[in-house]
């Protein structure tokens, strides 16, 4: 049957199995594959690229694995098959993580625009379930983060003129050593291109990694100039947020900020608890870059998965119990998202102890029984009722915290942040009065649970319902203390990593559409 027929013609114009049984029964070499001049004459090209089979690819790529052959030839236009599958498949990564998983597959080859694939999937690629799983096998896979193309662009700089993922995959580059500062051939750096194209959502992403505001491209224009040329009033205020900072810590004398480090550095903190001085100066205090919970859960650039929301409520689990094991105990009083900031490698403090009293007899006579705190993260027993005043306790604290446990994993299993109560319960801004009746009520925020099947998405795992519920038990004595909360939790990253199939199938990232 196949005699006198070239595999190409059967490529083009038979299904996957009849190429299937072509090159099981047709003796084929390396040369079968490498042998021709245009895009045209690729079996692998016309498979991916104009037929677009996947099942057809993967018989070819078995064959030439085994037969050795050279997946890197370049065509007449000078470019891979890696090159033109970065360009072609923008939302799904299958065809790209096919040649990602070919041995010796290069990933830094340069077509005639000096392009990297990196370059061409990070300006076009739009999927935000498979992005950061492609981009992490090209880190595996040694690619030059800071490549530049003939107009010395990196993929950093390509990445801002990506239409849907921009800041997720920025993001990614920084996290892996990108050069954020990096100029092409105008002298124009990637925060050059967001003011340009009003990418007002890659400012802060940008600043937070390092990104001069001043530097001066060709025409000696810096980002912050170019920004008032342009007129756009949303890219020029966040830039003078930045540039206002800028010019109050350069005022700070050096004799203060030496004797600030001095201080700071003499201080033996429990690395989970916000570091800062006595109150005189404690305006200055260690930087979080992230700035609190709440800000990453609202970020939509921010993709917040299990490992993730099980990381984080480890470490405030932890930070509260280095509080409640104080001798007296500390009670914060005041425990929520906003008061939990994150650093630059995502490290949670707890902070903002204004609120903050030691667990002591004089203290339970007066300040302990009284209301404190935000009212949607309150606990019940402080709530007056009947002339009847709760005392607060340890395991007040702990109901907060179960409150920013259903932030947490709310995120997860949405997409998108809801804050505690209002949406829910249809109740209006700032009507505390209608939350401390739900909460007298006997209610709560709720997350729902179901049994893994297919359309679980937007409910929780058994186990996270069983952590929440158990920490907003309306008994405080019935609630976990934070050590038995950092054990259920350290079970729970256990059961994650040996069902992590199961669990994913919770998981909604920022951007996902049902189809």
């Amino acid at each position: 049957m196949f005699k006198k027929t070239k595999l190409i013609n059967i490529v083009r114009n038979e299904t996957a199995d009849k190429v299937k049984e072509y090159l099981n029964k047709k003796k084929v070499d390396k040369k079968t594959f490498e042998k021709f001049k245009t895009k045209e004459e690729n079996p692998l090209y016309v498979s991916m690229i104009i037929r677009k089979d996947f099942d057809m690819s993967q018989e070819l790529i078995k064959v030439m694995i085994k037969v050795k052959a050279d997946i890197n030839k370049y065509d007449e236009a000078e470019q891979t098959i890696l090159h033109y599958v970065c360009n072609t498949f923008t939302s799904d990564a299958s065809f790209i993580m096919a040649l990602l998983q070919f041995p010796g597959i290069n990933v830094n080859a340069k077509n005639r625009d000096e392009q990297t694939p990196l370059h061409i999937f990070c300006n076009h690629f739009a999927n935000v379930q498979s992005y950061k799983t492609v981009l992490q096998k090209f880190v595996e896979l040694h690619a030059e983060i800071d490549a530049t193309n003939s107009y010395l662009e990196t993929p950093l700089i390509k990445t801002v003129k990506n239409q849907k993922l921009r800041g997720l995959i920025v993001q990614f580059l920084i996290d892996n050593g990108a050069n954020i500062n990096v100029a092409n051939k105008a002298k124009n750096t990637a925060l050059h291109f967001v003011v340009v194209l009003n990418r007002v959502d890659l400012i802060n992403i940008l600043v937070k990694g390092g990104a001069d505001i001043y530097c001066l491209n060709n025409k000696n224009e810096s980002p912050l100039s170019l920004a008032k040329e342009k007129g756009s009033m949303a890219v020029i205020t966040k830039l003078y947020e930045v540039h206002n900072l800028l010019q109050w810590l350069s005022s700070i004398s050096n004799d203060f900020v030496a004797l600030y480090a001095r201080k700071f550095l003499q201080q033996e903190l429990h690395p989970k608890l916000l570091k800062s001085l006595n109150d005189t100066i404690s305006i200055v205090m260690e930087f979080c870059s992230h700035f609190s919970l709440f800000d990453v859960l609202n970020d939509p650039n921010q993709q917040v998965d299990f490992p993730t929301a099980l990381n984080f409520c480890e470490q405030m689990s932890v930070g509260l119990g280095v509080l409640h094991n104080n001798k007296p105990s500390i009670l914060h009083r005041d425990f929520k998202s906003l008061n939990v900031l994150v650093t630059n490698d995502y490290t949670l403090k707890i902070s903002d102890f204004g609120m903050s009293r030691f667990d002591t007899t004089e203290n339970r006579e007066k300040d302990l029984k009284e209301l404190s705190g935000t009212i949607p993260y309150c606990s019940p027993e402080i709530i007056p009722s009947d002339g009847h005043q709760g005392l607060y306790t340890t395991k007040s604290d702990i109901y907060s915290l179960g409150i920013v446990f259903w932030e947490i994993f709310r995120r997860v299993v949405f997409g998108s942040y809801t804050k505690p109560w209002f949406k829910e319960y249809n109740i209006p801004a700032a009507n505390d009065f209608a939350i401390l009746n739900l909460i007298s009520e006997g209610k709560r925020p709720t997350l729902e649970i179901k049994e893994y099947n297919e359309a679980c998405k937007n409910y929780v795992p058994p186990s996270v319902h069983q952590l929440y519920y158990s920490c907003v038990d309306e008994e405080p004595d019935k609630r976990p203390n934070a050590e038995e909360l950092i054990k259920m939790i350290e079970s729970m990253k256990q059961e994650y990593i040996h069902n992590n199939t199961i669990w994913n199938k919770y998981y909604v990232p920022v951007g996902y559409k049902k189809m």
